[in-house]
């Protein structure tokens, strides 16, 4: 994945561009967008993810922002999460009655992708 993360940051210092930090792409496995595998679009002190190797077979997300900028995102609006995704491969223990309603809900309408709070 360090690899990866090289070949990306060369691509951009020759198009004279900054990669945007905080920006990772995951392994996909089936009815899971973020896989355990982590590629770093640009590497800083910050943020440190495992380094893992590529292997037949796997599926990637590669997401790339850049900026011409300073390659730092800034917060416009602090308005509240409104996308959710529901983590398929966890159980979930709920005790409420109005809980085991909504998660029903969600896992119905919702079963595996991301979801707006609309």
């Amino acid at each position: 994945n360090k690899d990866v993360t090289d070949a990306i940051q060369k691509v951009a210092a020759a198009y004279d561009c900054k990669i945007v930090e905080g920006v990772l792409s995951h392994q996909l496995k089936q009815f899971v967008i973020d896989g355990n595998k982590v590629v770093l679009s640009i590497s800083n002190p910050d943020t440190r993810v495992d380094d893992a190797e590529f292997e037949e077979n796997e599926v990637y997300a590669i997401d790339i922002l850049t900026s011409s900028g300073e390659g730092k995102p800034k917060l416009l609006d602090e308005k509240q999460t409104t996308i959710y995704k529901r983590a398929v491969d966890k159980n979930y223990h709920l005790k409420m009655k109005a809980s085991r309603f909504i998660f029903s809900e969600i896992s119905q309408k919702f079963p595996i992708m991301p979801f707006s709070a609309r």
